[in-house]
């Protein structure tokens, strides 16, 4: 059985969210929520940056952006720190920063 090529990074990144679903179950669910999306965000960058090292399938950008979108924002900032991922390549920041100011201004919007 052939699996999509990026089966085992959606994979990944489903089993770190889910498990920190449970970890973090003490939180009002809406923190418990935020928190695991990004726990597995910044998690994510570490697997790519794995994936990187041993020249195996890594994770495509448009994955980073969907993620960091809709809410993961902090763990992809922690991510590209603490791995040294993604740090180097002027466009992917352009437009990680372009997101984390499309979801600022989100929040200002629904806050006023």
């Amino acid at each position: 059985m052939r699996h999509h090529p990026y089966f085992f990074a959606d994979l990944f990144f489903l089993f770190c969210f889910v498990f920190s679903l449970i970890v973090l179950r003490q939180l009002p669910w809406q923190w418990n929520l935020i928190a695991s999306w990004n726990l597995a965000t910044f998690l994510l960058y570490g697997f790519d940056k794995w994936q990187a090292g041993g020249k195996r399938l890594r994770v495509p950008e448009i994955i980073f952006y969907f993620v960091t979108f809709l809410g993961g924002s902090v763990g992809t900032l922690f991510g590209m720190h603490v791995f040294h991922h993604k740090t180097r390549k002027t466009s992917f920041q352009l437009v990680v920063a372009i997101l984390l100011l499309i979801q600022a201004a989100l929040v200002v919007s629904f806050l006023t």
